[in-house]
């Protein structure tokens, strides 16, 4: 989602704007992003790696409690200062603001901000214009290409790309035949995908140079952006892709306009990938360390589950006692199983009587029997949370929205797996409710929860005790209820149905998934059971293809 050098030189017109106005102040709201204020308006640097981009805007957000450094020498040098010039870097992605201003003592220094739109390379530099030296940058690096410190001598980034108007034919002989990645060595002011507009437009006529002019003109000559905002192409635009004739961009006359909403677009991702990530690292933690001591109850329960042996044991030895010699010092004795019609040799403590010895089986096995069921128990117990956790894990990875995502925070605050961080001005938490998901089909209303939340609400306070309630068998998913109402459903909507819990489910990518049935009054939560864990009995299985959703 690069800015292109094209979309600036669009823009230059209204940059230029800035000439003869003085810097009032310089915010920085974010680690990568800075706002100048000029007036009551704002120069926006955004160098985000995924959209690096200079926008006009009438808004920005508080400014860091700490401002950076490099924010704090700015101040001190620029502030107050003159724009004495604003250009464009011949078609690349590079920005120049030239700054006078006249210290009290009569002396007057110059300064050039120069912003660097490179994605990930993306930079700020202040430059000394009298000594041609970098005062800083936002990045300082050291590389064999460049060295951006303090007191170097600044120099720009050398680039063997050419204006895309003073293109020749002999430009275009390439060595390989990768025509895009040839071109983007070429072309300046291009992104990768004007690019593949221009190869598009090409088609199999042979009038590349032609047709690069044509899109450059088209950027440059139309004042508006377009935001393409599809499962095919996010992404803004200078000018109307042939190449996606199907799409329906939305049209900003404000290019500026288009770059915020798209940025907000991005920010909004960027957020949910965030919180979503966070609380699949707090799942995922607790699961690692649920399977470690589910691991560790194994190996004892291995251990203890012979616990039966030791009663046998000590049952035996009682038995034969009156035919075993008594106080004979010996580490084991020989017993007649009569059960089994077979001789047992078994160990026993030679410094204690036989029936000490069979009182000490008796302990074992009462010591270990009890130990076992305590074992088990625990082990049931994390199992239900571990499957809990694989059920959370499942709608984190199937969540749609930021509301979603904060249904699921404020469950794990809930049953304890994170805690609740105190907020003054924290907002009324989420309501599930009308945020489930509702199909029609046939007549039919069928409600999909999105969360262990939403599927408690749906199948204990919204359906009625005879709709009908599908979940897919042993994994992951959510909870489908049919509402039934006059009539009786066909087989061809409970499969519908139950098609939708397939498809809502960890087997939505399986071609065949096994789904429950059963009517609501069936199901039930067990005392302290976790949410969205129900039991249910009188049930039927069918088998359907969570795929088919996509061809009915």
């Amino acid at each position: 989602m690069p800015f292109d050098g094209l979309t600036l030189k669009k823009l230059m017109k209204h940059f230029e704007d800035l000439n003869d106005t003085t810097l009032k102040q310089i915010y920085q709201p974010r680690k990568n992003e800075y706002y100048f204020q000029f007036g009551d308006f704002f120069l926006r640097v955004s160098l985000k790696p995924e959209f690096s981009f200079v926008s006009l805007s009438q808004k920005f957000w508080d400014d860091l409690p700490y401002p950076s450094n490099f924010v704090m020498l700015m101040r001190s040098l620029i502030k107050s200062a003159r724009v004495v010039g604003i250009s464009q870097l011949d078609f690349d992605r590079v920005l120049l603001i030239d700054f006078r201003k006249l210290k009290e003592s009569g002396q007057v220094r110059k300064f050039r901000l120069v912003i660097e739109l490179m994605g990930k390379f993306s930079n700020m530099i202040l430059v000394d214009l009298d000594s041609e030296k970098i005062v800083d940058a936002h990045k300082r690096i050291s590389t064999r290409f460049r060295d951006i410190q303090p007191g170097k001598r600044f120099e720009f980034y050398l680039s063997n790309q050419k204006n895309p108007f003073e293109l020749k034919v002999e430009d275009l002989n390439f060595k390989t035949s990768d025509v895009k990645k040839e071109l983007l060595k070429v072309v300046q002011g291009f992104s990768p995908l004007l690019i593949d507009e221009v190869i598009y437009r090409t088609g199999k006529e042979n009038k590349i140079l032609e047709k690069i002019k044509e899109v450059a003109l088209e950027v440059i000559e139309d004042s508006g952006l377009y935001l393409y905002s599809s499962e095919k192409l996010e992404d803004v635009v200078g000018t109307r892709l042939h190449s996606f004739k199907d799409e329906r961009p939305e049209y900003f006359t404000n290019p500026f306009e288009a770059l915020e909403k798209f940025s907000e677009m991005l920010n909004k991702r960027d957020q949910f990938k965030s919180k979503i990530g966070n609380l699949i690292e707090v799942v995922k933690s607790r699961k690692e360390k649920l399977e470690r001591t589910l691991n560790a109850l194994k190996e004892q329960m291995d251990r203890y589950q012979k616990y039966d042996e030791y009663k046998r044991i000590g049952d035996l030895i009682m038995t034969n006692l009156h035919t075993l010699k008594q106080n004979e010092e010996r580490s084991k004795v020989s017993l007649y199983d009569w059960k089994k019609n077979e001789t047992v040799d078994v160990k026993i403590n030679p410094t204690r009587s036989l029936l000490e010895n069979a009182r000490d089986y008796f302990e074992k096995y009462k010591k270990y029997s009890e130990k076992f069921k305590g074992s088990k128990a625990r082990f049931e117990s994390l199992k239900q949370e571990l499957d809990y956790l694989e059920h959370i894990q499942y709608y984190l990875t199937s969540a749609e929205s930021l509301d979603d995502i904060e249904e699921i925070r404020e469950e794990l605050i809930n049953v304890g797996l994170i805690k609740q961080k105190k907020d003054k001005n924290k907002s009324k938490k989420p309501s599930s409710d009308g945020k489930y998901k509702i199909y029609e089909y046939n007549g039919f209303k069928i409600l999909v929860g999105k969360n262990n939340k939403q599927n408690d609400e749906l199948t204990f306070k919204v359906a009625n005790k005879n709709d009908l309630w599908f979940h897919a068998k042993d994994i992951p998913g959510s909870h489908v209820i049919l509402k039934i109402n006059d009539e009786e459903p066909t087989e061809e909507v409970m499969r519908y149905a139950a098609i939708l819990a397939a498809k809502h489910s960890k087997g939505s990518q399986s071609s065949k998934v096994a789904v429950d049935y059963t009517q609501v009054k069936n199901v039930w939560k067990p005392k302290g059971a976790k949410p969205g864990f129900v039991l249910y009995k009188n049930y039927k299985t069918i088998f359907v293809n969570p795929q088919d959703l996509e061809k009915i």
